[in-house]
């Protein structure tokens, strides 16, 4: 039978089991090593007269994009596209294959298509970091030098309209809506002192999280050529978040026993 006081000791289990809220990073610099000028004269494109280094230029990428609209409408947007290796532009907005061929990215293209977990994180981010100095090769006979940089992005949750009970209210919505058997499962979790499972499909559980704090390893190279030359250009960001497939993969093989048939 469903009762109130059942619910409540259920969604105080699932409050429990959220992570800690970052303390006051909408109010928090984003804490970045370098010299930059003020945002709104941050360069649109790359400036080989600046001289930056690897770290100036992503910190003046990321800052862009955490006040994307800053001077204007997606202009944190414009300016990670002149910065990108082209080979950046197609992992974060790949276009149709041409003749079997990845075709050129155009910036209308980019502005439409763009969608990575980096840009996810980092448009209107509460801060970022970039962590310890980059590791950079030297160049090569066919590329420039290679940078790669550690970024943190911090993001914290909008509070709701309501506060707190507001989000104690919509997982008991939630809860009300569940079967009996996952009903079931959360009370003999919270008898056991176990975390509470996962909320069932459709619940406010599934709605788009951006998570607090992500790391990405940032590879740059620097242009060999102009108009361009000397200046770092962004080629990828990885995410260091593992999947779970990630996970299991980890040493070993697949399966255990003879591969024979």
């Amino acid at each position: 039978m469903r009762c109130l006081p059942l619910l409540a000791s259920a969604a105080l289990a699932f409050r429990a089991a959220l992570p800690p809220t970052l303390p006051s990073l909408r109010a928090r610099a984003s804490l970045v090593a370098t010299d930059l000028p003020p945002l709104d004269s941050l360069p649109d494109t790359p400036d080989p007269s600046l001289n930056w280094t690897a770290q100036q230029t992503l910190a003046a990428v990321c800052l862009g994009l955490q006040h994307n609209d800053v001077p204007t409408e997606d202009a944190g947007l414009v300016r990670l596209y002149h910065f990108l290796h082209p080979r950046g532009r197609v992992d974060i907005a790949p276009p149709p294959p041409t003749s079997g061929l990845q075709g050129f990215v155009s910036l209308e293209d980019f502005l439409r298509d763009a969608a990575s977990p980096a840009l996810g994180s980092l448009i209107l981010c509460s801060g970022f970091k970039l962590v310890g100095e980059p590791t950079v090769s030297p160049p090569g006979p066919a590329r420039g030098a290679l940078a790669t940089q550690t970024l943190e992005v911090y993001n914290e949750p909008e509070a709701s309209a309501g506060g707190a009970s507001s989000s104690a209210e919509r997982t008991l919505e939630a809860l009300v809506e569940a079967p009996d058997e996952f009903l079931q499962k959360v009370i003999d979790a919270v008898r056991r002192g176990q975390p509470p499972p996962e909320l069932p499909l459709g619940s406010v559980a599934n709605e788009v999280v951006i998570p607090t704090r992500a790391t990405f390893l940032v590879q740059m190279e620097q242009e060999r050529r102009p108009p361009y030359q000397g200046c770092w250009l962004i080629k990828e960001f990885h995410n260091m978040k593992r999947t779970t497939f990630q996970v299991l993969n980890d040493g070993g093989e697949e399966f255990e026993g003879s591969d024979s048939g």
